[in-house]
């Protein structure tokens, strides 16, 4: 492609000279003109391709003389490595025969150590079962003496307690053997400053003397303990029935002491409260005769006030009406009082009936009371029509208005 554009630039030129200078190019000239440049063009071309390749082939030769001379560095490293290995594996392969030894001989150690440990072992699971064995028989020697002391101290507490009731002329002369005894082990000084009772006593204290084998048992069938008991049984049965009786009466003395107590509790606290109360009303009378000595001294300042007449004579209805007395030159606060005390008697009285009545009572008092206040109604309402009938009458009967 680039050898027929030049080959035609060419072409183009040469007309143009062509005309230029007034001569034409023929055929053949034409033809020797690209044959011309197509060898010239084929020449160039050859020696750039010729160049390039001695060019490459030098840089391969390079290449390859650098890579030859490093396969014989890495040759040379690799024999230093092979024998730097085989002194290793030299080296390795004694290190493993030592290692070997060592593993020998500590196998060789460790069983000997284990024979050792499962003998010592063994020799200790012995010691200890034979421990143990030992202190199962120690155990079991000391619950049998435990058993033992408790039977002795047992069989010491019956025999004291038979010696307690065994006849007092067998028990005298055991206290005089055992008086000898201690006389003759030098304790007499001892014995002299301590009196009979008390020698007695200490007779009965002492185990050791009670349990010597020189003194027996005076009791030697169970029958004789049993008499001695029913004896004594006889005896105590008189003091037993006296001491039933007594806390009997012990008994009635504290139940009767208890009642007494409460039902003076009782009384106490319902005279508390009955105080109380009589308090409050004294309180309350105290309080009302203040509010009625300032009320009389209102109605002794304002004699003439109408209001105050209205209540009187509302006072005197009401007790003319409700109080069954034929005294009537009393005065008003006295009439009030009446009046007052009517009432608190009449809601006493209230107070003790049966509940039915007074709701009863309630019912009718609220029924007369709303007809009352109907008929009080009707008749506010009777008066209020009277008064607009008389306006309408004055008005009617007034004359017309007189327009100005």
């Amino acid at each position: 492609m680039f050898c027929h554009n030049e080959t035609n630039k060419i072409l183009d030129e040469t007309d143009s000279w062509s005309n230029d200078n007034n001569q034409l190019l023929t055929n053949s000239d034409r033809l020797w003109i690209i044959t011309h440049i197509q060898n010239r063009r084929r020449d160039r071309q050859s020696l750039q391709d010729y160049v390039r390749k001695n060019k490459e082939i030098f840089k391969i030769q390079y290449i390859l003389n650098i890579k030859y001379e490093e396969i014989e560095s890495w040759e040379n490293h690799l024999h230093q490595e092979e024998n730097t290995l085989a002194k290793a594996e030299k080296h390795i392969g004694e290190d493993l025969t030592l290692f070997d030894q060592f593993l020998d001989a500590c196998n060789r150690n460790a069983n000997e150590a284990a024979f050792r440990v499962e003998e010592e072992s063994r020799k200790k699971d012995e010691l200890i079962n034979e421990i143990k064995r030992l202190q199962k028989t120690l155990v079991s020697y000391h619950n049998d003496h435990n058993h033992l002391t408790d039977i002795l101290k047992q069989s010491r507490r019956y025999q004291q307690f038979l010696f307690k009731f065994a006849p007092k002329e067998w028990r005298a002369d055991i206290v005089q053997q055992w008086k000898s005894n201690e006389i003759e082990n030098n304790q007499s000084s001892e014995l002299m400053s301590i009196p009979n009772e008390q020698i007695d006593i200490k007779f009965y204290n002492d185990s050791h003397a009670i349990t010597n084998e020189n003194y027996s048992v005076y009791f030697t069938k169970p029958e004789q303990l049993l008499d001695i008991f029913t004896e004594m049984e006889e005896k105590s049965l008189p003091l037993v029935e006296k001491s039933q009786y007594t806390s009997e009466i012990l008994d009635r003395i504290h139940s009767t002491i208890k009642n007494t107590i409460s039902e003076h509790n009782h009384e106490v606290e319902q005279l508390k409260i009955k105080i109380n109360q009589f308090e409050e009303v004294i309180k309350q009378e105290i309080e009302r005769e203040i509010s009625c000595q300032h009320i009389l001294a209102q109605c002794k300042n304002e004699k003439n006030d109408p209001l105050i007449e209205q209540i009187k004579n509302t006072t005197e209805i009401l007790y003319k009406k409700h109080i069954i007395s034929n005294d009537m030159g009393i005065s008003t606060i006295h009439m009030l009082q009446t009046i007052e005390n009517k009432i608190k008697s009449l809601l006493n009285i209230i107070e003790h009936m049966d509940s039915s009545a007074v709701m009863e009572a309630e019912k009718f008092r609220e029924n007369s009371i709303r007809a009352i206040e109907r008929q009080e109604k009707i008749r506010q309402e009777k008066v209020i029509n009277e008064f607009r009938h008389q306006k309408t009458l004055l008005r009617t009967s007034a004359p017309p208005y007189q327009k100005v």
